[in-house]
C-alpha cells in the first residue's frame, strides 16, 4: 500500500485500517492481526478489525480497559510496542492475558501513534513455534504499516470525521472451523483445547476436545459450558 492516504471521512479510515491489517498478515505471516482503537472521552479500547478468527471468536478479546494490565493497553499507555517471544514470557509479564489464550504464541503489538497521540495499537500473533528473534524487517514492515494506519485515522480526525468506532469487530476472510490458522495450530497439539468466555461460554473447542469429552459435530460454541465438561 501507498505511505499517502488522502483521508477524508470515517468510512475511508476504517478502509485504510482493515487494508493495513490484511496486507501485514499476508506480510510477516502473522497467523492474527487485530487492530484496536482508542475510544475518545471513555477510559477503553475496543478492537475494531480482525484477521485470522471470526468475530465471534475475537468477541471476548474485542473490548479493553486502558488501565488494565494487558499488552494492548500498557502499549497505549506507554506507546512503545511489546514483543513476547513465547508463553513463558507472555505468563511472566502477563500472565491474565496467557490465561485466556487456548494455545501458546509469540506476540508483538504496536502502537498506532505519532507526535501527537496514541490512537489505538495493532496485535500480531503467531505459533509459539517460531524464532524467538524478532527481525529488524519485520520489525520495519509492521511499524511502516501502523504509521500508514495512524496517518489515516489522524487525517479523519482532523477533517472532523474520526474512525467508527465499531462496537463489534470487522472479521476479515473468517476461516473455515477445521482449516482456518488457528483450528491448524490447535490441532497439532496433543491435547484437547477449549476456551471460555467470562460468562462461562464456550469461544472455542477444537476436535481434539470434542473427541476426549465424547461431544458431537454439533456447534457448541458461544453455548454455556456447564454440565458439559467435567470439573
Amino acid at each position: 500500500m501507498s505511505d499517502e492516504h488522502a483521508v477524508g471521512s470515517a468510512g475511508d479510515a476504517n478502509r485504510v485500517l482493515d487494508g493495513e491489517v490484511g496486507a501485514i498478515a499476508r506480510t510477516v505471516g502473522a497467523h492474527l492481526v487485530a487492530a484496536y482503537l482508542v475510544v475518545p472521552d471513555e477510559q477503553l479500547i475496543r478492537m475494531s478489525v480482525v484477521r485470522g478468527v471470526s468475530a465471534r471468536i475475537a468477541l471476548p478479546w474485542s473490548k479493553v480497559a486502558r488501565a488494565a494490565h494487558v499488552p494492548v493497553a500498557e502499549v497505549v499507555r506507554t506507546g512503545r510496542a511489546v514483543w513476547l517471544s513465547d508463553q513463558e514470557e507472555l505468563t511472566r509479564r502477563f500472565p491474565r492475558t496467557a490465561l485466556a489464550f487456548p494455545y501458546p504464541v509469540a506476540m508483538y503489538v504496536a502502537p498506532l501513534v505519532d507526535e501527537r497521540e496514541c490512537r489505538g495499537a495493532m496485535l500480531l500473533l503467531w505459533p509459539s513455534t517460531r524464532s524467538p528473534e524478532f527481525g529488524e524487517a519485520e520489525k520495519r514492515e509492521i511499524e511502516r504499516s501502523c504509521l500508514r494506519a495512524t496517518r489515516a485515522l489522524r487525517g479523519a480526525a482532523e477533517a472532523g470525521n474520526p474512525a467508527r468506532i465499531r462496537l463489534e469487530p470487522l472479521a476479515l476472510e473468517p476461516p473455515p472451523r477445521s482449516v482456518g490458522p488457528v483450528s491448524r495450530v490447535v490441532d497439532r497439539l496433543p491435547w484437547g483445547v477449549c476456551a471460555l468466555d467470562t460468562e462461562g461460554r464456550l469461544t472455542f473447542i477444537s476436535d481434539k476436545a470434542r473427541e476426549l469429552l465424547d461431544l458431537g459435530d454439533g456447534d457448541l460454541e458461544n453455548r454455556n459450558s456447564s454440565g458439559r465438561c467435567p470439573g
